[in-house]
């Protein structure tokens, strides 16, 4: 019989309470919809995230909730991110979503999280 060290344990009580946590009847199945990443919506990728969007499996103001939270963890010690517009990206997030509600879609990427890039100024 194999060994099921501390560390095993600690592994599956995460994954059951993360599974558990998942609020299932809002990810019910739509036929070509993609299945909730294994750690959340904030690990998928920018198609997924955008076709769980248009399939309202997840709404762009929650994705955008998880973007800003996941940079309000890290960016302390990364300092990945210079300036947060944490305000306007929600705003922008509650307009992608009111647009989709009314039939609009803005493009492939509709309603994704997408942080904008600004090149510093640098003498050469």
């Amino acid at each position: 019989m194999s060994e099921f060290s501390r560390r095993d344990l600690l592994k599956a009580v995460a994954a059951t309470a993360t599974a558990a946590s998942l609020p299932t009847d809002s990810y019910a199945a739509v036929p070509g919809a993609p299945s909730v990443p294994v750690h959340g919506w904030q690990y998928g990728t920018a198609s997924e995230v955008a076709q769980a969007i248009r399939s309202r499996q997840v709404s762009s103001s929650e994705i955008t909730r998880l973007a800003l939270d996941r940079i309000a963890q890290f960016n302390p010690k990364l300092n990945a991110v210079v300036t947060v517009v944490a305000e306007s990206a929600i705003k922008r997030a509650k307009e992608a979503d009111a647009a989709l509600a009314k039939g609009e879609l803005w493009g492939p990427l509709h309603g994704c999280r997408a942080p904008s890039r600004t090149p510093s100024r640098r003498k050469a």
